[in-house]
């Protein structure tokens, strides 16, 4: 290598034993700041009755809050996309998009 190349980087990840579960998440709401993007990872509860001609009030609990540079966010959603890429040609058909009442996983036996 001569001084002019860049050396390579490989990046060792390292996973806490508490976190090798990861965490159940079926709601993500971001936000952001002048800095950086915010995403809440929540699991949702029933919904509640709505009081009066209100709206219905869905219990969210966050299970985890990730703050990423602003710099970052364009290569988390590249990655997130070749990923589901990845695992709709792996699956054999589309993930199921959340007004899709019609796809069914895992997928079913075509026998």
């Amino acid at each position: 290598m001569t001084p002019d190349q860049p050396q390579e980087i490989q990046f060792k990840i390292e996973v806490p034993e508490e976190e090798t579960n990861g965490r159940y998440s079926n709601f993500l709401s971001v936000w952001s700041s002048p800095h950086d993007f915010t995403l809440d990872f929540a699991v949702t509860g029933p919904g509640l009755p709505p009081e009066t001609g209100g709206p219905i009030v869905v219990p969210t609990r966050v299970v985890a809050r990730i703050k990423i540079p602003l710099a970052l966010a364009e290569s988390v959603l590249q990655a997130l996309a070749r990923q589901v890429s990845v695992f709709e040609a792996q699956a054999g058909q589309p993930i199921p998009r959340l007004d899709d009442k019609t796809t069914v996983y895992p997928p079913e036996d075509p026998q």
